[in-house]
C-alpha cells in the first residue's frame, strides 16, 4: 500500500509511475482531497478544544452568561456534526 505522505513528498514520480503503468489516476485531485481532509480534521480538533473550554467554564458561570455559553456550545456541537458528516463523504 502506498503511504499518502510519499505522494505528498514526491507527486511527480507517482504521476510518472501511473502513466508508465497505464493507470488512470489524478494525483493532483488526490492531493486536493487529502488537503481538504487534513483541514477538516484540524477544524474538528479546534472545535473539540473550544467545546472543552466552554464546557469547563459553564459550572463557574451564572445567569445570562451561562445561557449564552450553552447556546454557543450547542452551535459548536452542530458545526462539529456537520463537519463530521462532510469528512465522512
Amino acid at each position: 500500500m502506498i503511504d499518502i505522505k510519499q505522494i505528498r513528498e514526491n507527486p511527480q514520480s507517482f504521476k510518472e509511475a501511473a502513466k508508465t503503468k497505464k493507470i488512470d489516476v489524478n494525483i493532483d485531485r488526490l492531493l486536493e482531497i487529502d488537503s481538504a481532509l487534513k483541514d477538516a480534521k484540524k477544524q474538528l480538533q479546534d472545535l473539540a478544544a473550544e467545546k472543552n473550554r466552554i464546557g469547563k467554564s459553564i459550572p463557574k458561570l451564572s445567569g445570562e452568561e451561562k445561557e449564552s455559553a450553552l447556546v454557543e456550545l450547542s452551535a459548536l456541537k452542530e458545526n462539529e456534526t456537520n463537519l463530521n458528516d462532510e469528512v465522512k463523504k
